[in-house]
């Protein structure tokens, strides 16, 4: 029998048969692990748990690791009640971008910890709703850098300078003179990226939002994600 046992976040929810679910989970020393839940739709307890973004302790057990195994689960923050439709749509797309995005039983434990650092900051502040976009906004930049093809907004890749373009075939940064003549070929970083103290507007998040969507596209082919789109419909 293996028995796999650590905390995780729930990810997807996906009803099996009439009383019971397969669950999708994001674990910190696993990856992304996939289970069935028996009773799922039937107990109270399990209902109220089995929600997107809860935060969990997990016992999974089958007799092989390919085998889809069973769950045990106690919640142990719930995330599904960050209170505003738009804090929760973030935590619904934070959940469906991992699952998209990262293989199975691939371990991310930096993606995990931001993951928890995003969802505590949106269940414990009461926050407006630039402040909660910027901060899904620097959760998206973490999360491609971690997965390899992220940027590095230090300074320019060629002279060094401050950076102030991002080219849309390589991310690579590029300061005001050595983007002359191709700034209209190049995506203009927005301010809030380069200052920290500088305050965004809407269409500087939603601007940064773009530009990570295109990256996304290509270098994972991945074509749309249906609840990020419908978060940015909020806003």
């Amino acid at each position: 029998m293996e028995v796999i046992k650590g905390n995780a976040f729930i990810c997807k929810v996906e009803p099996h048969g009439n009383t019971s679910c397969i669950i999708h989970l994001f674990s910190k020393e696993n990856g992304v692990i996939t289970g069935y839940l028996k009773g799922a739709t039937t107990s109270p307890l399990k209902r109220n748990i089995c929600k997107l973004g809860n935060f969990m302790e997990f016992t999974w057990k089958a007799r092989v690791l390919s085998q889809l195994g069973t769950l045990e689960l106690s919640c142990i923050d719930n995330f599904s009640t960050v209170f505003t439709l738009v804090k929760y749509s973030i935590v619904n797309t934070v959940c469906e971008m991992l699952i998209v995005l990262l293989q199975k039983n691939d371990p991310h434990p930096d993606i995990f910890e931001k993951t928890l650092e995003l969802f505590y900051f949106l269940k414990t502040n009461n926050n407006d709703n630039i402040s909660v976009l910027k901060k899904y906004v620097w959760f998206e930049i973490e999360l491609m850098s971690s997965l390899g093809f992220g940027y590095n907004f230090k300074e320019c890749n060629i002279s060094g300078s401050i950076p102030e373009f991002i080219s849309p075939k390589t991310g690579n940064v590029v300061s005001k003179d050595i983007a002359k003549g191709y700034e209209d070929k190049l995506f203009r970083i927005p301010l809030f990226i380069l200052n920290e103290n500088y305050i965004p507007s809407l269409d500087d998040l939603k601007k940064m939002l773009d530009i990570n969507l295109h990256f996304l596209k290509l270098h994972l082919d991945l074509n749309h994600i249906t609840v990020r789109n419908f978060m940015l419909n909020l806003f």
